[in-house]
This record gives C-alpha cells, structure tokens and sequence, in this order.
C-alpha cells in the first residue's frame, strides 16, 4: 500500500515482475481500484506518515526506504516503507477511512 497514488502505480507497473503483490492505494483516483483482501493482516506501506493507517494496526515499523541505483532525485528518493501487523478493523471499515482526493 502506498500513500500516494504515484508510488502505487510504479508498483503495479513494475512490482509483478519482481514477485510483488498488487499495490495499493487510498490516494486519489486509486482508491476506487478496490482494498487489500479481507484476510491481508500485515501492510508494506511507502510513505511518510501512515498515522491514518496505522491506527488500525498493533505495530508499525520502519523496515527500508525507497532507492534506485541510478540516483534519480525524485519525490519518493528515501521514502519510508513500513511494516503495519495485527489488524484491528476489517478492511470494509477501514477503506472508506482512508480515502483522500487531495491534488
């Protein structure tokens, strides 16, 4: 899951290819792609702040940052990825929570 619709759709672009799992995202036009699977209990989350989804989580935690080995500077160079566990909440009631249209 990402914070921004552009990360998402990096990863939807080239995260299968790499063995990742479809992307995420409450941002904007993402949001409508649909929500994590009901049984998605642990969260990769790139962003800064995942205070919004962290709520519905026991734990989250830093667990890397967003690089490339071309040193391309952009708005995700050394973003955050977080491991968010233990859902408290069902994704039915925390989808509709995070959705943010903000430009």
């Amino acid at each position: 899951m990402t914070g921004g619709y552009w990360q998402a759709g990096a990863l939807g672009r080239y995260g299968p290819e790499r063995g990742l799992p479809e992307a995420y995202s409450p941002s904007r036009g993402f949001w409508y792609f649909g929500r994590p699977a009901d049984n998605a209990d642990t969260v990769l989350f790139v962003g800064y702040d995942p205070s919004k989804l962290a709520k519905y989580f026991g734990d989250a935690h830093i667990v890397g940052q967003v690089g490339n080995r071309l040193g391309v500077r952009n708005a995700s160079a050394h973003m955050p990825v977080w491991q968010l566990t233990g859902r408290t909440a069902g994704w039915a009631e925390i989808w509709p929570r995070l959705k943010d249209m903000r430009a």
